[in-house]
């Protein structure tokens, strides 16, 4: 039977205080120094607007903070993908999650706001299992593919450098098949998964908190290539040569839902296939597939969002033609250009008022004659 805890007030914690607790119960094992990285200016920009959105962000140098692994001892993994030690919440945003976030999208229904140095974490849980040495992987939008793809799994490789063969490795509860898969491909057997339901904290006797490779909406860390690399080798052999495509264009139709439909699709298609493109949607092809088409692709045309974040498997001097919505603030596929070495370019679409205009969800229409004049300066 769990334990059923209605609260517990706690202290932030960030990675930078963790020298003040006892040396025997946090530390920091750090890979790789802060470095800057910059953004890539785009090779085409253009179409109905969005301009100006993208030059706050072009072309700008990133800080990409030191990456590593915390360590604390005696701490307990909280099902939403955050760690606390005795009162103090580890919240930082390289680790566990930026203090702007809790609450967002609900990802952090059961915390609450900062109160007198303090958060309340209300209605948790203790799993009855004690573990001795975890690792948290877990994340509460583990769900989402692309945040699966950047935040959670290049945290593996970290942290394989630094636990034991015995390791327990927290995972969603909800996690899926293919999940469990990839996990394998990179070393983690299924037998080593420890599930935990959100609202729910396992204590450890050992937690390794590995840092996140994608901590800020538009940033992705390059330590996370090392995973990306890894996959592609073992997936290109698994796979061979025989859904090999250069010019391929990314779509997301077996959604049952799109929350950014591009209504033109159709004529998009069209255009794109005159110029030589396969349409590919990563979500009816099984991930190892999906690993191989996109590591051969040298020109990628796509819509945004988690399917196009899969150039993270495409290489070097590749192209990247994000058909963009021009409401959207998200410009993602710059940081995966600069961490990959793509060419990266954008065309907006109009965004239409059928949707939320001032959200994520909108839908928009693509100028396919300004698309057609431009496939063949991307190739």
């Amino acid at each position: 039977m769990l334990l059923v805890m209605t609260s517990r007030l706690v202290t932030e914690l960030p990675l930078g205080s963790l020298c003040l607790l006892p040396s025997d119960r946090a530390g920091w094992h750090e890979f790789g120094s802060a470095k800057a990285i910059e953004m890539p200016s785009p090779s085409f920009l253009g179409g109905a607007g969005g301009l100006d959105l993208f030059t706050r962000f072009a072309g700008r140098t990133m800080t990409m903070p030191a990456h590593g692994c915390a360590v604390l001892t005696d701490a307990y993994a909280y099902g939403d993908g955050l760690a606390f030690i005795d009162d103090h919440l580890l919240l930082e945003p390289s680790v566990t999650a930026s203090p702007i976030d809790i609450g967002a999208w609900g990802f952090f229904r059961d915390v609450g706001p900062l109160d007198g140095g303090k958060r309340r974490i209300d209605n948790w849980s203790e799993h009855p299992h004690r573990l001795g040495e975890a690792v948290l992987l877990a994340r509460r939008s583990d769900f989402v593919y692309g945040h699966w793809l950047l935040e959670t799994l290049p945290r593996v490789r970290l942290a394989l450098r630094l636990c034991s063969d015995q390791a327990a490795f927290v995972v969603s509860a909800s996690i899926a098949d293919y999940q469990i898969e990839m996990l394998e491909q990179l070393g983690v057997a299924r037998e080593r998964l420890f599930p935990l339901n959100p609202g729910t904290a396992v204590h450890c006797d050992r937690l390794i908190v590995p840092s996140l490779a994608h901590w800020s909406s538009n940033v992705v860390h390059d330590f996370a290539c090392e995973t990306y690399d890894t996959l592609i080798a073992d997936c290109i052999a698994r796979t061979g040569q025989g859904r090999a495509h250069d010019r391929i264009l990314v779509t997301r139709s077996s959604r049952k839902r799109d929350p950014r439909p591009l209504f033109n699709l159709a004529e998009v298609e069209s255009v794109t296939r005159r110029h030589g493109f396969v349409t590919i949607d990563p979500g009816a092809v099984p991930w190892w597939e999906q690993i191989a088409i996109f590591a051969q692709a040298s020109t990628v045309v796509g819509l945004s969002g988690s399917g196009l974040h899969n150039t993270v498997y495409t290489g070097d001097r590749s192209h990247v033609l994000v058909l963009q919505p021009n409401h959207s603030r998200n410009f993602l596929q710059t940081s995966i250009a600069a961490i990959r070495h793509h060419r990266i370019s954008y065309l907006f679409g109009e965004s239409l008022s059928a949707f939320d205009r001032d959200g994520s969800e909108c839908g928009y229409v693509i100028d396919v004659d300004l698309l057609d004049h431009i496939l063949p300066t991307i190739v």
